[in-house]
């Protein structure tokens, strides 16, 4: 039996329960599974940052994808944004996490070609760590100001990402997380042949995602990546 449970939230969002994880969970205005066979949606998997981590999910709401979710009625995706308790990073949850994406994707009308996975600050980290240890799950990575203390280590396991449609963000102002840690990062996956995006805000400091996640362009280059059929 599954553990987890989709409740009525509030406003634009069902919370996903019963896990070592809570999560919020948005579907788009049209979403209706009960057409045979449903209409299948692409999904954003999004990852917080430092100051987000806690057990009020409420907290998840103040930054990067949630906002958008509620600024634009027709955002045409389902979003799953988990929330890390105090004192975590992503990686010390990577099994629940992919374990809470299964059940979204079997529990709800998910395209499983079409999984993309983004987030901001400590989240940016995590999305780059998840997307190099299981990379043929997504078909797209936007991690925003992702600073690696560990970058040097990290900088070996890019060549499981070379390939993937990658588009970062960062400010160039930024005093939490270095901009150099994504120009590394940038410039070995081109190295190894990876066409990957990278957009530098000349005047932002580590708010990068605040401008990263209102570009239009940026949700239209998701909506466009897709996991290629195994052969």
């Amino acid at each position: 039996m599954d553990r987890y449970a989709l409740n009525v939230w509030d406003r634009r969002f069902l919370s996903l329960t019963g896990g070592d994880l809570s999560a919020l969970v948005s579907l788009p205005p049209e979403y209706n599974d009960d057409i045979i066979p449903p209409t299948r949606w692409p999904l954003v998997f999004f990852l917080h940052g430092r100051g987000e981590r806690g057990s009020d999910l409420d907290a998840v709401l103040r930054y990067g994808v949630p906002p958008v979710v509620l600024s634009r009625p027709d955002f045409p995706f389902i979003t799953l944004s988990p929330q890390l308790p105090d004192g975590h990073e992503w990686v010390d949850y990577h099994a629940e996490l992919l374990a809470m994406l299964r059940y979204v994707t079997a529990n709800l009308a998910v395209d499983s070609q079409r999984i993309y996975l983004t987030g901001l600050s400590m989240g940016g980290r995590g999305a780059w760590r998840l997307a190099a240890e299981r990379p043929e799950l997504f078909a797209a990575v936007v991690p925003i100001c992702g600073g690696m203390p560990d970058l040097d280590s990290f900088l070996l396991r890019l060549p499981a990402l070379v390939g993937k449609p990658i588009w970062v963000f960062h400010g160039a102002q930024d005093d939490v997380a270095p901009i150099a840690h994504s120009d590394r990062i940038v410039a070995e996956l081109r190295s190894l042949g990876s066409d990957a995006r990278y957009t530098i805000y000349p005047d932002a400091g580590h708010n990068s995602w605040a401008p990263a996640y209102v570009e239009d362009e940026l949700w239209a280059w998701l909506a466009e990546q897709k996991l290629a059929l195994a052969a």
